[in-house]
């Protein structure tokens, strides 16, 4: 606190600093709102649309399998495994 009462340039900036306080909380606000928009559009349009299907496990060879594989049914049919990835939009937390 002695620093900054005998340096006016840098008891400027700290001024300047805590007066600007209000206008980033703004603007963080600002941003929130849009991230909390993409966010909701994004679990709307893309929830439940990156589950694939594995097929490494089965001894058939997995790239002919997977040539056949159309959708869930059929990945299940074949011996697959109906798979969801850690990183999804099925929700927002």
């Amino acid at each position: 606190m002695r620093l900054i009462s005998r340096n006016k340039s840098l008891k400027l900036a700290i001024t300047s600093l805590i007066n600007s306080v209000p206008d980033i909380v703004n603007l963080l606000i600002i941003t929130e709102f849009f991230i909390i928009m993409w966010a909701i559009l994004c679990t709307t349009l893309l929830a439940g649309k990156f589950y694939h299907c594995t097929t490494e496990h089965l001894e058939l060879g997995g790239q002919f399998v997977e040539g056949l594989i159309d959708d869930k049914w059929d990945c299940l049919n074949y011996g697959g495994e109906w798979v969801q990835p850690d990183l999804n939009f099925d929700n927002t937390p």
